[in-house]
């Protein structure tokens, strides 16, 4: 299997994982505070989906949120009210909609769009960009595991 495919099946089994932790879960339990120094489930899934746009921009494509929506899930920011907070659902939307762009942008960018330097000045190539926030995703997808049961308070798996 290539590279682009690995990604995209990484990305696309890290969707899989996300919809089964948001399962069953109200917009109200994604905004559940934990009682512990950090951000809750609507806020990282968000955060998750800054940096899916990031990828997306790397290979040509639309956004899966907004400018404003993605803005309240930047790196430091705090989602502290339900006022702010972008729907539950509206995010999982974003997030499948997001795995359609970036298997078509993979498929669609040659080895020459995938080699070039990611930013000038950059030491990193576009899939180097890519695979470093991928990896961030990571990180994220094991806070969401446990932000899930704080969130229900029961786990997602029998």
């Amino acid at each position: 299997m290539s590279t682009r495919a690995n990604l995209v099946d990484t990305f696309e089994t890290q969707r899989t994982l996300i919809h089964r932790f948001a399962d069953g879960l109200t917009q109200g339990d994604s905004l559940a505070v934990p009682h512990f120094r950090t951000n809750n489930f609507n806020w990282v899934l968000g955060h998750i989906l800054v940096s899916r746009n990031r990828v997306l921009a790397l290979l040509g494509q639309s956004e899966a949120l907004t400018a404003v929506e993605a803005a309240r899930y930047e790196t430091g920011a705090r989602l502290v009210d339900s006022d702010t907070a972008v729907e539950l659902t509206r995010l999982l939307a974003a997030l499948d909609d997001s795995q359609a762009a970036i298997s078509a942008g993979m498929q669609a960018a040659t080895e020459a769009d995938l080699a070039a330097p990611y930013s000038a000045g950059s030491n990193q190539n576009v899939l180097q960009r890519i695979e470093g926030l991928l990896w961030h995703e990571t990180y994220h997808l094991g806070q969401l595991e446990i932000l899930r049961q704080v969130s229900a308070e029961r786990s997602p798996f029998p």
